[in-house]
């Protein structure tokens, strides 16, 4: 006979039983392997694995601080399972907040490692950015090289641009580092031109307004 005695204790043991189950389910459900079940994740776990990042899991990126912030991952999670069970079409992104990097890198170098010579303010490129924009591929693919024509994105040498500058030396510390390499080349004197139609947006970046700097060697027709 079940009495209210027994009735208590089922209740107590059914609760601390679920209570359990669901600790152990959120625990394993966190880890990156768990990711690497899924085969759409399988690519995206072994670039991480091989990234600067692999101590790190994927919650401490990929979810907001706090018991708020874990629930909230949970419930995008049950999301995505739903998806793959259902055979829709998977849509794999996921915004990495700036504070979420900041947890872990409080101080930023006032000059980037891998380009020497180059004056870069993290604090002020922070501002309206997030850090993935330059920093995309520090956890998952290729640890890019950040090319001059990803600054002038923004910074056009007197031109357009979010931020367009009027003076190199406010970036470059030496301005014998700002001739390509190719321009030192003997040959540059005739290939200059191929380079040009090549890519001319290549040249305009520095060289504006081209039409004087042209006709100092190339005199206009009459």
């Amino acid at each position: 006979m079940l009495t209210a005695q027994n009735l208590k204790k089922i209740i107590l043991v059914s609760g601390f039983l679920l209570i359990v189950i669901l600790a152990g389910a959120s625990y394993y459900t966190s880890k990156p392997q768990f990711c690497a079940s899924c085969h759409l994740m399988e690519p995206i776990y072994q670039s991480w694995t091989q990234s600067a990042h692999k101590d790190v899991e994927c919650y401490a990126c990929h979810a907001e601080p706090g018991f708020a912030g874990v629930v909230k991952a949970k419930i995008s999670g049950v999301r995505e399972l739903m998806i793959t069970l259902l055979n829709l079409e998977p849509r794999l992104q996921a915004t990495v907040k700036n504070e979420r990097c900041q947890s872990c890198h409080q101080q930023w170098p006032a000059e980037l490692k891998n380009m020497p010579g180059i004056i870069y303010n993290h604090e002020k490129h922070s501002r309206g950015y997030n850090c993935t924009l330059c920093h995309s591929g520090v956890a998952h693919g290729s640890r890019a090289r950040l090319k001059m024509k990803d600054c002038l994105t923004c910074h056009r040498v007197k031109g357009a641009g979010k931020a367009p500058v009027d003076d190199c030396l406010k970036c470059h510390r030496d301005p014998n580092s700002l001739k390509p390499r190719n321009h030192q080349e003997p040959a540059w004197a005739i290939t200059h031109g191929r380079e040009y139609r090549r890519d001319k947006n290549n040249c305009l970046a520095c060289h504006r307004p081209a039409t004087n700097l042209c006709q100092q060697c190339h005199p206009a027709p009459k």
